[in-house]
């Protein structure tokens, strides 16, 4: 998926994929992918198959990233690698 929001192009292709959740309904599928640009911006893209809905992609920050991708039930990478700019305390 490839959309224009807020001036700036996201690209599911070029980026790359951190976690994704997946929520099964039978025909009617709704699951949702994190990713990172090339320049270190994060979005999400909700993809739904349910009649009447649409995909589409919501930029998010940082913060907003670490969430999602901690609730998400599929992580990719290790946290360290999707978030390369923060450090992360050990507990």
């Amino acid at each position: 998926m490839r959309k224009l929001k807020d001036g700036k192009i996201y690209d599911t292709e070029k980026s790359i994929k951190l976690a994704t959740d997946f929520v099964s309904g039978g025909l009617n599928d709704r699951y949702d992918e994190l990713y990172r640009t090339k320049k270190g911006n994060f979005f999400l893209v909700h993809y739904t198959r349910y009649q009447g809905e649409c995909s589409y992609i919501e930029p998010v920050s940082e913060k907003e990233a670490i969430e999602a991708y901690t609730s998400m039930y599929d992580t990719i990478l290790g946290i360290e690698e999707a978030f390369p700019s923060v450090e992360f305390e050990e507990a």
